[in-house]
């Protein structure tokens, strides 16, 4: 069973991550630590990139937000 994070949990685990951009290809190289990345990867579902399961949270978040 996966455990559902809270909304603190989810902004406390992207906002460790470092970051680096790249303008010529348009992606980002963002440093988590093993813990995160194993998390992160609990969450993906087949076909899924890392890109859509933080697009996910970073909704899920936003839209808790605006409630």
């Amino acid at each position: 069973m996966i455990r559902r994070q809270s909304k603190h949990d989810i902004a406390k685990t992207l906002k460790s991550a470092s970051h680096s951009h790249t303008m010529a290809d348009e992606t980002t190289t963002v440093t988590v630590s093993t813990e995160t990345w194993k998390r992160l990867t609990l969450r993906k579902e087949p076909g899924d990139s890392f890109d859509d399961v933080i697009t996910d949270l970073l909704d899920e978040v936003e839209g808790a937000a605006e409630e």
